[in-house]
């Protein structure tokens, strides 16, 4: 991403999202300037074309109950933590930074991929991205940042990230090991998803997990 303005003024937002995330979505001027942001990293022919776009409340709420007792669950724990709402919009602001480079095409290829995965799978995963991400982690062993850094999205990141690499692993590999074991028997088939990515895609959920 070049370096511009309208860059510089994206980050400072994702920087106040990751560090203070009620702040962010008590502030209705911001939420819009981001999403008006992430548009126009978009090429010009696919700006028209919208990308997977986002749903509203009562649209999401309704699709959740269609995934049965987990969907159902789902909408109950987010109504009685916070509001439906603003756990919608912490999964959707987590979706939208994920998918900021893709174009419009890879971002409907990317979630037409997702939504094929079992419906417990799923809610698993917008759980995960609504709890954020857990506090007071020791750092991963220079051990287990090696073995992360051995994939190419694995090492860029741990370039990327520097002396924070080890507390950024940390934070991957229990906000994973958390959703995966909630996901039961249909956790290998997560499992195949995302060692199915392509690696810029697999370096954009491992950068929005890592936080």
């Amino acid at each position: 991403m070049a370096d511009t303005p309208e860059s510089r003024e994206l980050a400072s937002i994702q920087t106040a999202m990751r560090d203070d995330r009620a702040a962010y979505f008590r502030n209705p001027v911001m939420q819009a300037r981001y999403s008006e942001l992430i548009t126009q990293q978009l090429p010009p022919e696919d700006r028209a074309d919208g990308g997977i776009g986002l749903l509203t409340v009562e649209e999401s709420s309704a699709g959740m109950t269609t995934m049965g007792e987990v969907g159902e669950e789902l909408v109950e724990e987010w109504q009685k933590s916070g509001g439906y709402q603003v756990n919608l919009q912490s999964v959707q602001t987590a979706v939208l930074t994920m998918l900021s480079d893709f174009t419009s095409r890879e971002q409907r290829a990317f979630m037409e991929r997702f939504d094929r995965l079992p419906n417990k799978a799923i809610v698993e995963v917008y759980r995960a991205l609504s709890l954020g991400k857990p506090n007071y982690l020791e750092d991963a062993p220079a051990a287990a940042v090696e073995l992360f850094a051995t994939t190419p999205e694995g090492s860029e990141l741990v370039r990327e990230w520097g002396f924070r690499a080890p507390q950024k692993v940390a934070v991957i590999k229990a906000r994973f090991a958390r959703a995966t074991m909630a996901m039961g028997s249909t956790k290998g088939d997560f499992l195949a998803w995302f060692n199915g990515l392509e690696s810029h895609e697999a370096k954009a959920v491992l950068r929005v997990v890592a936080g």
